[in-house]
């Protein structure tokens, strides 16, 4: 099942992926990061994961969130 999702996001070169161990964070097993700059690709790339063999045995796929990167200190300026 697994070597099916690196299948799946090998298709997708242009997003970044950082796999996390959650030990602490509630009773989750990982937490998944995605860097890309074209976020329909990656509405792509999460549809073809949840409809692989693995997703059946995923019992809680949430939450989800979105941001934007920018740097330190044009974030700071935000608030200024």
């Amino acid at each position: 099942m697994m070597n099916e999702h690196i299948r799946i996001g090998k298709q997708y070169p242009e997003i970044t992926q950082l796999l996390l161990y959650s030990f602490g964070l509630q009773d989750q097993e990982f937490v998944v990061v995605y860097e890309m700059e074209n976020l329909q690709q990656f509405s792509d790339l999460v549809a073809e994961l949840r409809s692989s063999e693995g997703r059946l045995y995923t019992v809680r796929d949430t939450p989800l969130h979105t941001c934007i990167y920018r740097p330190p200190e044009e974030t700071l300026a935000l608030f200024r």
